[in-house]
């Protein structure tokens, strides 16, 4: 049986203070609100290691109390990030280096170009993290989750549109992670309205700093790339990955990305831990908004993870968002267990591997008082 998170406050404050070193009263509240995430997105979903979690609340508190948080800072952030992504290692390998230089740049007041703080390349198949990723890094940089602004460069505009709305997404302030959503579907000439951001750190006419931002360009993986050539590292490592994208990027803007950070769809183990996550995120829904609990069998987990592996659109692999129509087809039959009572609120539900099942995601549904 698996216990919900409680909620937890999100960090208001940035992991780094203006000395460069680790805020560990903003770590301490970060790592604790890892928990609370897992009611969110089911893109965020990943099953805690208790261990881990332990040792970092116990390395941040004692920091706290010594009045000294360096605490190996360089390798804080990454035990975070992949407690948030799954199966996304060598994700968050890339990722967490832009993160602290941009944090601790932020926190000096130190800029080390007039352009953007980094500008970063997520390419993966749908639903494997890469708008989590976005928000994680908007949490780690800015302190919060609201510094996010997403424009889908994707959706038909004429330039003077997406000029518009860059100008909207920058309006609130100039401390923002800038997510620039599907520019592989984007007009390639449309893009040409991106380049004095990227390359300047400005919003052609509209008078917008973006120096402070973290832009992070998203774009799908379509055949004839394959996911397994994008992962190997060394020198020289990305550039079939960036031959690839050329075919749908222009050379001027792949020339101003820092890096490219490739996503892997997902294997069985990584489903069944999405699984897992999916259905306790689930549990603390039902206990706030109906008073129940949800209990499960590892089995009925491992059935519904293969139901989310067997319905994959993408043969390479699976994604959360597989995970989340598995686990979202359970509802209704919850729900009528709970009608089916009628008493309103208590009682726990119980999933529990259904015999002789006549689909891949079949689980029994239980009420017990």
């Amino acid at each position: 049986m698996s216990e919900a998170a409680a909620p937890a406050t999100t960090a208001t404050t940035p992991l780094f203070d203006p000395t460069g070193r680790l805020n560990a009263t903003a770590f301490t509240r970060g790592a604790r609100s890892v928990l609370a995430t897992l009611a969110g997105s089911v893109v965020s979903a990943v099953t805690l290691a208790p261990d881990l979690r332990a040792a970092l609340h116990a390395a941040a508190d004692s920091a706290a109390r010594r009045g000294s948080p360096r605490i190996a800072e360089d390798d804080l952030l990454p035990a975070l990030l992949r407690e948030r992504l799954i199966g996304q290692d060598d994700a968050v390998d890339r990722l967490a280096p832009h993160l602290h230089a941009a944090a601790r740049g932020l926190a000096a007041g130190f800029r080390w170009a007039d352009r953007p703080r980094s500008v970063l390349l997520l390419c993966g198949p749908p639903g494997t993290g890469k708008t989590l990723t976005a928000r994680l890094i908007a949490e780690a940089v800015h302190g919060t989750a609201d510094a996010l602004a997403v424009v889908d460069v994707g959706r038909p505009a004429t330039p003077e549109g997406l000029t518009a709305r860059l100008a909207a997404a920058l309006a609130p302030g100039p401390r923002r992670v800038l997510l620039l959503d599907d520019v592989d579907r984007a007009d390639p000439h449309l893009l040409d309205c991106l380049l004095p951001l990227l390359d300047e750190g400005r919003v052609a006419g509209a008078g917008h700093d973006a120096r402070d931002c973290v832009v992070v360009l998203t774009a799908g993986l379509r055949p004839p790339l394959d996911a397994e050539d994008l992962l190997p590292r060394g020198p020289g490592a990305d550039s079939p990955l960036r031959r690839a994208l050329g075919v749908r990027l222009r050379p001027e803007l792949l020339d101003r990305v820092d890096e490219v950070i490739p996503f892997a769809p997902f294997g069985p183990s990584e489903l069944r831990a999405l699984t897992e996550s999916a259905l306790h995120r689930l549990d603390g829904r039902l206990r706030t908004q109906l008073g129940a609990r949800l209990v499960w069998d590892a089995s009925a987990a491992d059935r519904l993870a293969r139901a989310a592996w067997s319905t994959t659109a993408n043969p390479s692999g699976g994604n959360a968002r597989d995970v989340e129509r598995a686990v979202h087809a359970l509802v209704p039959r919850l729900l009528a267990r709970l009608d089916e009572a009628a008493q309103p609120g208590g009682g726990v539900l119980r999933l529990t591997c259904a015999e002789h099942a006549p689909a891949p995601g079949a689980v029994d549904v239980s009420l017990e008082r």
